[in-house]
């Protein structure tokens, strides 16, 4: 919090300026100028130009402003700060709704630039959103309901993104029923099967597709659907005892990213990954071989909590476009696969592995690395080469400390038992 504000000083600036000084503060940094007969009004647009409305709300982000629904409600009546128009909401919304706010409370959320609703509803309520079609600035919806009438949903004519959360599906059949708003980019479901009547018309300016929580997947069905030009990303997670088998998916050709996670899954084996892509992630548990080949091209690699062990990954070819590599909780023993990798690589991630080796291993890493984690690695086993050039380094659990002369002078940032500490070699 600053004290002794040099008032006359700052006024000599335009508000503009300052305006966009109290943009990069933290909120508390406002109340001061509060008191300002100058820069009261910069300072109260500043403090309240992000809110976030929560039956129990928790600040944890600074740059944000956090009110319970009461809270709320006094602001929304307060003459004094009618003219200020918040810029983004987010409120969140537990077995209620907004029209259950005040009036004034209401009118004050119709205002927003950008609104942002969650709705959370028990597993035994059903949930009444007709209000929805009041609030024309939704830009963000999430539905969390057992009891969702997907025929009688009717979405903001606006809404760019869109989440459904379900555990027990009620209204399976009226999953055609849905209509998805021309504006829609962001489209994420949770626990709704995969069938083909609920993606018969994906929206057309679509970029963003997640299927999550999966209890049935159709390979036949997915590769009927027709996905929108414009689409950048794709999620697939199945439920944690699901099987999910994908040989013989055809992914999207304008596909740039593809994240997969299936507790169940084996093989990759005939899965087909097009050569647009250019980051790739999957969490995987009982994965023990990489039978995929790679497009040249790709720039991102995340293998999480899979069952790859060292041969495993001696096997993969690595495009030499690889900018980042990551290999985590999974079952490495070894680094002998690091002198493959590119020498263009940037980011190695290697944290969580039974890492083991009958003798001491000379390795040396990629020249242009600059982010590097060896959380849980016995360095001891190891004589390693940092490249001079190196940013951050992890070392959690390795036997090194901060004292060890054996890092880069290049080095920035030093994890050590989970904690950043900022590095300068002496």
């Amino acid at each position: 919090m600053p004290n002794n504000v040099d008032f006359t000083r700052l006024s000599q600036l335009p508000t503009e300026v300052v305006a966009r000084v109290f943009a990069l503060l933290p909120k508390e940094y406002m109340l001061p100028f509060f008191e300002s007969p100058v820069f009261k009004g910069v300072a109260t647009n500043c403090y309240y130009s992000k809110l976030v409305i929560h039956w129990n709300p928790l600040p944890i982000d600074e740059s944000l402003t956090y009110m319970s629904y009461k809270e709320f409600e006094a602001f929304a009546s307060d003459a004094e700060l009618l003219s200020v128009i918040p810029d983004i909401g987010s409120i969140h919304l537990f077995s209620t709704g907004m029209l259950n706010l005040t009036p004034e409370a209401v009118t004050r959320l119709k205002l927003f630039n950008q609104l942002n609703a969650s709705y959370v509803f028990s597993l035994t309520q059903e949930p009444e959103l007709a209000e929805l079609s009041q609030f024309g600035n939704i830009h963000d919806l999430c539905l969390s309901s057992s009891h969702l009438d997907w025929g009688s949903l009717v979405l903001p004519s606006r809404i760019k993104r869109l989440e459904i959360r379900i555990n027990a599906n009620l209204h399976a059949t009226s999953y055609s029923l849905l209509q998805y708003p021309d504006s829609l980019e962001s489209l994420s479901l949770s626990g709704v099967n995969m069938t083909p009547e609920i993606f018969t018309s994906l929206p057309p300016l679509l970029i963003e597709f997640s299927i999550e929580e999966l209890e049935t997947f159709s390979v036949s069905a997915f590769n009927q659907m027709t996905f929108p030009p414009g689409i950048k990303t794709f999620r697939l997670k199945s439920s944690y005892d699901t099987a999910l088998d994908i040989t013989g998916i055809a992914l999207p050709s304008t596909l740039r990213h593809f994240y997969l996670s299936s507790y169940e899954l084996k093989s990759l084996s005939g899965v087909y990954v097009p050569p647009s892509l250019s980051s790739l992630t999957f969490s995987v548990h009982l994965l023990h071989e990489f039978d995929l080949t790679l497009p040249e091209g790709l720039e991102t690699l995340n293998i999480l909590e899979s069952s790859l062990n060292s041969a495993a990954v001696n096997a993969i070819v690595f495009p030499q476009t690889l900018i980042s590599l990551g290999i985590e909780y999974s079952q490495l023993t070894t680094l002998s696969f690091v002198p493959k990798l590119s020498q263009t690589l940037e980011r190695l991630l290697l944290a969580g592995n039974p890492f083991r080796c009958n003798r001491p291993q000379y390795i040396r890493f990629p020249e242009c690395l600059k982010v590097l984690s060896l959380k849980k690695v016995p360095l001891e086993l190891y004589s390693l080469v940092f490249p001079e050039g190196l940013e951050e380094l992890d070392v959690t659990e390795t036997g090194l400390t901060l004292e060890d002369d054996v890092y880069p002078s290049s080095l920035k940032t030093l994890v050590l038992n989970d904690k950043r500490h900022q590095y300068r070699k002496s």
